[in-house]
């Protein structure tokens, strides 16, 4: 274990070094790279410096252990936001055989991660998982969406309710646009703010504005919503899936959606090469 430890801190062997070995001296022997031996399934994170990467690090870290069992935390990446050299950390993870990425990385400097990693091969060499990409991301990003990646989003092309189907069809009247998760978000903390207003006495103080919401429910396109009565928070339930281009449009395929019951874990698409992370 030690040194495991080791090696993940210092510079991985040379090739020389770690892959061959000489039995008596004068024939050689291959063995696999120690990094594969000393660690099974080596995954590293990488995060912006600000309070949503913090967030997503400190996350990642207290539930890694149960929801990756045989896996390691190998590197955890902390760049500054609109500042990072992903040239540089991609090759770190290069040397360390990382073979799957959890990333918080959005905007702009997405792009420039996805230029990187395209340009050094790692795409091809590792699982990729992203905690926040809306359709308002894939959009940007169009049809050069990376494919397979296992992402938290918002499939707004393909929920077919009646409700939903209905709140696209007003949303892009009204602004000829598609609402993408920040318009269904805006959208549903508005109908719960009016629900707490007609809930609340006609004085309309703020603690009884505050206490109407508390454990109040509301329809929305995507289903009923509660504000719970302690944290008041709404778990709105994200959708998980994986990215995909479907006729040179960004998708999130094989989604499922949290907190609701009865969904099992999709498979990961044939199409997609890679493990399923």
């Amino acid at each position: 274990k030690k040194a495991s430890k080791s090696r993940t801190k210092n510079s991985v062997p040379s090739t020389s070094k770690s892959m061959t070995s000489t039995a008596n001296g004068t024939t050689p022997s291959l063995r696999p790279s120690p990094l594969k031996q000393t660690r099974l399934f080596p995954r590293a994170l990488l995060v912006p410096n600000i309070g949503y990467g913090i967030i997503t690090k400190n996350t990642v870290e207290a539930l890694f252990p149960t929801l990756n069992p045989g896996a390691t935390l190998v590197d955890k990446e902390i760049y500054i936001d609109g500042q990072a050299d992903f040239m540089s950390i991609i090759r770190k993870f290069q040397m360390l055989e990382v073979d799957g990425v959890i990333t918080a990385v959005y905007g702009k400097d997405l792009e420039k991660y996805l230029i990187a990693a395209k340009k050094l091969g790692f795409l091809d060499q590792t699982v990729q998982i992203n905690t926040y990409m809306p359709p308002e991301t894939l959009d940007v990003l169009g049809s050069q969406t990376p494919k397979g990646w296992f992402v938290v989003g918002y499939p707004q092309e393909e929920l077919k309710s009646p409700a939903h189907t209905a709140f696209l069809q007003k949303f892009d009247a009204a602004y000829h646009m598609k609402p993408g998760l920040s318009g269904l978000i805006s959208y549903i903390n508005t109908k719960l703010v009016l629900a707490a207003l007609a809930k609340a006495p006609p004085t309309l103080k703020p603690e009884e504005i505050a206490a109407a919401a508390r454990g109040l429910s509301v329809d929305t396109p995507v289903g009923q919503v509660t504000l719970d009565a302690q944290t008041q928070r709404v778990d709105l339930g994200y959708w998980y899936g994986y990215t995909d281009v479907v006729d040179n449009k960004p998708r999130l395929i094989n989604f499922y959606r949290a907190g609701v019951p009865n969904h099992t874990f999709p498979a990961e698409p044939t199409s997609i090469k890679g493990p399923t992370p």
